[in-house]
């Protein structure tokens, strides 16, 4: 996807491309760990029992991660110089962020839509096959697929995903029921997923394959790599002639008219024209 956005869009970068794609991934990223920090607390006692050794070693943990931030850190400084072209390309993908109302209305506020009819969607589908609706439910939901989607090791999560729920909806329903609501969802919502982007780039791109878009940039910028590459070679770039303007000539005396080009002619800025060669005859 990184990769799309960075052909389509004129002057893209791939490092302001990766920034306003965690840019766009905020929202979602609280969201995410709000619902983690829930199902941990809500377990209880079975993440007393999963996650035993964590609890145990909970001050090696945070000296665990605490030399990770400390390695980060130093990396960071020791190629601080070869970042810092990165980070001025990184700076205009989250140029948005300069302006929190523009953010909060082209960016928040149609994530916190979607992220609404997420949840609407899982709520439906819970009750269609007689599933309690309640906050914890539905946020077991939520993390379980999360994570199924992290550790997915399967084209899409199918089959993870399905497991993942029915163990989450383990004290709601049978893991038969479960596991068919979690594979109804997921097919229903993946082929509605389908249409839409397939509308979408149907409208955005039309039927040429996206020449108008993509095509065009391409073109454009095989066009400035052209001259550029005639600039280093020295050879300046072809000009374009100007079209020779006509004008008339009268001799004096009468001798006749004759045509041509500006500048030619005895009193012309160039080389008169030449003469038919033959014997001249003049009136008596």
């Amino acid at each position: 996807m990184l990769l799309m956005f960075l052909a389509i869009v004129p002057g893209a970068t791939f490092p302001g491309v990766l920034a306003a794609f965690l840019v766009n991934k905020i929202f979602f990223t609280v969201m995410g760990t709000l619902v983690y920090v829930y199902l941990f607390v809500s377990a209880g006692e079975a993440f007393d029992t999963e996650l035993g050794w964590i609890r145990a070693h909970g001050v090696l943990l945070l000296l665990l991660l605490v030399g990770a931030a400390a390695l980060v850190v130093v990396l960071v400084r020791v190629f601080w110089r070869r970042l810092k072209g990165l980070w001025a390309q990184a700076k205009q993908g989250g140029k948005i962020l300069e302006s929190p109302r523009a953010y909060a209305t082209r960016v928040l506020l149609p994530q916190i839509l979607s992220y609404a009819a997420k949840i609407g969607v899982i709520a439906v589908f819970l009750a269609a096959y007689s599933i309690p609706v309640t906050f914890n439910s539905v946020t077991h939901v939520m993390g379980s697929t999360s994570a199924a989607t992290v550790t997915t090791v399967t084209p899409g999560g199918v089959g993870v995903t399905q497991a993942a729920n029915a163990v989450a909806l383990r004290d709601y329903t049978d893991p038969a029921t479960a596991t068919a609501y979690s594979l109804t969802q997921e097919l229903v919502t993946t082929a509605t997923n389908v249409v839409l982007a397939l509308i979408l780039v149907l409208l955005v791109f039309g039927w040429t394959g996206g020449e108008g878009v993509g095509g065009g940039v391409v073109h454009r910028r095989e066009g400035e790599g052209a001259h550029h590459a005639r600039g280093l070679q020295g050879e300046a770039p072809p000009a374009q002639e100007p079209p020779a303007r006509v004008r008339t000539v009268t001799r004096r005396g009468g001798r006749g008219v004759g045509a041509g080009p500006a500048g030619s002619g005895p009193r012309g800025p160039g080389p008169a024209a030449p003469r038919a060669a033959g014997p001249r005859t003049r009136a008596r």
